[in-house]
């Protein structure tokens, strides 16, 4: 007979994996994509797959990754030519987009420019919002 130490120690070893696995799974269903923080997201993505012991390349990683890329990103990453075909090329997309609009916002400012106070104002209006009018 096993003293209880052991035994502990031998049931936590055969279920440990497989509930950090699960946990893992579960953390990737409620990722969720903050502001322009595109790096940490990748990260957080990348690492909880390995936890979960999944391949980057197996089937449906890409949908789950782009799934949780905020909707305005993942329309811009779809206009690119050629569009990306892998999770690499998605997470390289993502960004260099990010990084694109953080140049664009260090340029023109707050306001962003014509063009995104143009895209501004549909949102509003769509919202039933006032417009934004620059001085």
């Amino acid at each position: 007979m096993k003293p209880c130490g052991i035994f502990v120690h031998d049931f936590e070893q055969a279920f440990a994996d497989t509930a950090s696995a699960e946990h893992a799974y579960a953390d990737l269903t409620r990722l969720e994509m903050k502001g322009d923080e595109i790096d940490d997201y990748i990260a957080i993505f990348k690492y909880l797959l390995t936890k979960a012991g999944w391949e980057r390349t197996a089937h449906g990683r890409l949908k789950m990754f782009k799934q949780v890329v905020r909707e305005g990103l993942h329309w811009t990453i779809l206009q690119r030519d050629p569009i990306p075909q892998t999770l690499d090329d998605w997470q390289a997309a993502a960004g260099s987009e990010i990084q694109r609009r953080r140049l664009v916002m260090a340029s023109l400012g707050p306001g962003g420019g014509d063009y995104l106070s143009i895209r501004q104002n549909r949102r509003r209006e769509q919202q039933g919002r006032p417009t934004y009018r620059p001085p």
